[in-house]
């Protein structure tokens, strides 16, 4: 007998952590960001995220699937896919 999984309430990463599906995630290079924030609004889960200082950008990487759209559309090709398959590795900023 085949067995199925029925999906009863929709949703997207940004309420669900989908980030360890992957293994892999995008981190920011912030000597490279220009601050365009592109990967903001290019990223399809919306895991990438403005600081407070209204300026740095984050991806979270409990949510990130590693799908590189943010990466793509990077003018400063400042967006790389990460060699950790931690997530809270990413969560953390370079100049903590």
């Amino acid at each position: 007998m085949e067995s199925f999984s029925i999906v009863v309430k929709g949703g997207s990463s940004a309420q669900n952590r989908t980030g360890a599906w992957s293994g892999r995630h995008a981190v920011v290079d912030q000597s490279k960001c220009v601050k365009c924030h592109q990967c903001v609004l290019h990223c399809p889960e919306g895991c990438v995220e403005i600081e407070e200082d209204g300026k740095t950008v984050r991806v979270s990487g409990d949510h990130c699937k590693g799908c590189l759209v943010c990466a793509v559309e990077c003018p400063a090709r400042a967006i790389s896919l990460s060699s950790s398959s931690s997530p809270s590795s990413l969560s953390r900023r370079k100049d903590s």
